[in-house]
């Protein structure tokens, strides 16, 4: 649940900070921060798990998050939001029109290959460390292969960011 918040969060935060011409390029800066982080988180913190063991890592990894999310609370600017015509929302009317949204086929059949996409993906994630690991039996030869899969991943961020500003995707 804490992932989701952050990420629908920082996404809301996001659109309220970038103007819409930008927003491909805004959005790439955006996921490329999860994606390079997990990339040097890898390139860390497998050595770490190899030297230290799992608990050690761990260990850090939940101060680390501690501090990150005290320094977004402290450090990130307030955007305002936008006026709501002097009328106050109510968590009811927040929900209204998702229904007739959910409703149409094509948003289903989106939604269907955004989650099959994403469950095949989430195997393979982690699939291929597990397989590399059982190979070698070396901790940090799974965190390597993340870290230049997701350091490719960043490269193709950027590309498409750039081309959906430039075709106004």
């Amino acid at each position: 649940a804490g992932f989701a918040l952050q990420a629908v969060g920082l996404q809301s935060y996001l659109l309220r900070a970038t103007k819409s011409s930008r927003l491909g390029m805004g959005s790439a800066v955006f996921f490329m921060g999860c994606t390079l982080g997990g990339a040097l988180g890898n390139l860390l913190f497998g050595p770490v798990a190899d030297a230290w063991g799992y608990r050690a890592m761990g260990s850090m990894m939940v101060v680390g998050m501690g501090g990150v999310t005290v320094a977004s609370l402290v450090l990130l600017p307030e955007i305002p939001l936008p006026s709501l015509s002097g009328q106050a929302r109510t968590l009811r009317s927040s929900f209204v029109g998702y229904g007739d949204l959910l409703s149409r086929t094509q948003v289903r059949w989106l939604l269907g290959v955004r989650f099959l996409a994403a469950f095949t993906w989430g195997t393979a994630t982690f699939a291929f460390p597990y397989l590399l690991f059982v190979h070698t039996q070396v901790k940090r030869q799974p965190a390597f292969y993340a870290a230049a899969r997701l350091a490719v991943a960043a490269c193709a961020q950027i590309l498409t960011g750039r081309l959906c500003d430039r075709f106004s995707v």
